[in-house]
């Protein structure tokens, strides 16, 4: 089938949305089962060592810690933002749903992952992080696909809720350079 083609089925045909919800699902299952169980192990990892060699252990668990963050956001965005881009109609609510979805992993995994440097909190806080942020992320792309599907439109309180994530991400990213 042809990407023209491709994108028509999936726009103007119901089973397409059911096949992007399908690989929404099973992308999120993939992400819980493996990167939930990666973060708890790192953070099991860091509080058993940390006993030992405090202070190398959570200076490398501090830079594990982001590079975990953006690896979430990266394989996020590709296999459950990404599949529900292509079958959203609007310009616009591709743009809301995209960077809500973005802001709100930022800010949750942002204030969650850090604390894998905490001994037995890390253990457990990041790792229900990153599992509760892919359920919500889950459960926003499909209420956005179903809305769109029915035709409905925009609502400005998302377009709100958009504006208040960013603004929020970036309070917090100045109180902690200051």
């Amino acid at each position: 089938m042809s990407a023209a083609t491709e994108a028509v089925h999936t726009l103007d045909d119901p089973s397409g949305i059911e096949e992007t919800r399908l690989r929404i699902d099973t992308g999120a299952d993939l992400m819980m089962r493996w990167g939930g169980g990666a973060v708890f192990v790192l953070g099991v990892l860091g509080t058993v060592l940390g006993h030992f060699l405090p202070g190398l252990v959570h200076a490398a668990l501090a830079g594990a810690a982001m590079l975990a963050l953006f690896a979430h956001l990266l394989v996020a965005g590709m296999l459950l933002t990404r599949p529900a881009m292509k079958s959203l109609r609007t310009m616009q609510r591709r743009l809301v749903v995209r960077w809500c979805a973005r802001m709100a992993n930022l800010l949750v995994l942002g204030m969650t992952y850090p604390l894998l440097a905490v001994p037995w909190v890390g253990a457990v806080v990041p790792a229900l992080g990153c599992v509760g942020m892919l359920a919500a992320h889950r459960a926003y792309l499909r209420v956005q696909l179903r809305r769109d599907a029915a035709g409905t439109s925009l609502h400005p309180l998302e377009t709100v809720l958009l504006v208040g994530l960013v603004a929020v991400v970036l309070a917090v990213v100045v109180v902690a350079l200051v």
